[in-house]
């Protein structure tokens, strides 16, 4: 992802969705107007027109988007400098939020996905792979697990309001992020079968992908599970007891997620 993305202009005041007119709020609406007019937020959830003072709207000046997008991009460019000698500084940037521009980088190498990634390629490539294919595409295309009906029945309750993972009511299909959502949890239960897949992955990984390619949100959610909340996931995801005991981890992914 490159660094040098900054905010994106105002769009038209109205843009179509799924077929349904996307007003961007800079115009009134008639009362039949808000019964059928759906809005769609920063993040791609969408929203009705009355539930507007309910709703999270992003509010960041170009200029402060700019300052954080510069600070990060001294972090990310000599990373292991930075967590090796600054790792307050970089908390607390995590905790000052992270520029959308800059979040799959940013969330990569949080999650030592990187490393797992090189680590594993290196090893994969080292066995054997006629192919030249990487690991990640090497797990997809072995066959369907006990997990995958599991993975089914969970797709379509995973954001069904976001733009990527709804119904796509005019082409009568689901969202490009529902087969990508599946491909990275089948590829995860295939790589640690002693987990499978556990129902509270799927908002994790969807997340991701809201940021990155399905390969990065997948290293992601390995190094999510591995070093963040080890334990935490398990074939009947009842280790609450262990969830409360790593309440500090927990908090450390949220303001890493944001």
């Amino acid at each position: 992802m490159s660094g040098e993305a900054s905010m994106a202009t105002a769009g038209p005041a109205f843009s179509v969705n799924n077929g349904t007119p996307i007003n961007n709020g800079s115009l009134p609406l008639s009362r039949e107007e808000e019964m059928r007019t759906v809005l769609t937020d920063h993040y791609g959830f969408q929203y009705a027109p009355q539930e507007a003072d309910l709703h999270y709207m992003k509010e960041t000046s170009a200029q402060d988007c700019r300052k954080k997008e510069h600070k990060w991009l001294k972090v990310l460019d000599n990373w292991d400098y930075w967590i090796q000698k600054k790792p307050e500084k970089i908390k607390k940037y995590c905790r000052a939020g992270i520029p959308s521009s800059l979040r799959c980088r940013a969330w990569v190498k949080l999650s030592g996905a990187n490393t797992l990634k090189e680590h594993h390629e290196k090893k994969y490539l080292d066995q054997q792979n006629e192919q030249h294919r990487s690991y990640y595409d090497e797990l997809l295309k072995r066959k369907d697990n006990r997990w995958c009906d599991d993975i089914d029945k969970d797709l379509d309750r995973t954001f069904p309001e976001h733009e990527r993972f709804c119904f796509d009511e005019l082409h009568q299909k689901d969202g490009d992020g529902m087969k990508l959502l599946r491909d990275v949890l089948k590829a995860y239960s295939v790589y640690n079968e002693s987990i499978g897949y556990c129902q509270a992955m799927a908002p994790v990984t969807a997340t991701l992908l809201m940021q990155m390619t399905p390969e990065d949100a997948f290293w992601c959610l390995v190094g999510i599970c591995q070093f963040y909340v080890p334990g935490y996931y398990n074939m009947g995801l009842v280790s609450w007891y262990g969830f409360c005991c790593r309440d500090a981890c927990m908090i450390s992914v949220a303001m890493t997620l944001v």
